[in-house]
């Protein structure tokens, strides 16, 4: 997963914030949710398809129950999880797949955001980042402080997905920033 489309800097704070958001070492999450979230992805099936319903149910409770809530909210969810990609009953390899790309995801982000965060407190890190890309990165500002974080993180997935983040929503560096020549 390269950088190579990064022409800007997350701020200090919104690298902060991705760090603090997606940790290293997250708990598992409970059974209780675990069971909750498979009784909704299950949900969005029609129903009769599995051999035993209720060893399946159980099953998904399982593999969900290996991860951390964060992960688990978004592979359940309708609109961007399982069921929003697989059209059929999914097996429990499939459960577990998604589940293992979405964990990556967020040590991904985090990874990046961390390297911003260190390019940004130690030109010396910037220097090597920028001939690492092969051009300069500037400083990525945003008009709204409501929208930082996550537009900050729509940046950093777009780079962790290999896409061009100036395709993203995010504003140009404000010319405050900028010193009169």
């Amino acid at each position: 997963m390269g950088e190579g489309g990064f022409r800007e800097l997350l701020d200090e704070q919104d690298a902060r914030a991705l760090i603090a958001a997606n940790p290293t070492d997250e708990p598992r999450c409970s059974a209780r949710y675990a069971f909750e979230r498979a009784k909704l992805l299950l949900g969005c099936y029609p129903r009769n398809q599995a051999d035993d319903p209720d060893t399946y149910a159980t099953a998904v409770a399982a593999v969900l129950g290996d991860y951390p809530e964060r992960v688990v909210k978004r592979v359940t969810d309708p609109r961007i999880g399982v069921a929003r990609s697989v059209k059929f009953l999914p097996s429990i390899a499939e459960i577990s797949d998604v589940c293992e790309r979405e964990a990556k995801k967020g040590g991904d982000v985090r990874r990046m955001a961390e390297r911003h965060l260190k390019a940004r407190l130690q030109p010396r890190y910037r220097e090597a980042l920028e001939d690492m890309l092969g051009h300069p990165v500037g400083r990525a500002t945003f008009s709204d402080d409501a929208d930082k974080a996550e537009r900050a993180a729509r940046i950093i997935k777009a780079g962790v997905k290999g896409v061009d983040p100036r395709l993203v929503d995010a504003a140009p560096a404000s010319p405050e920033g900028r010193k009169a020549g």
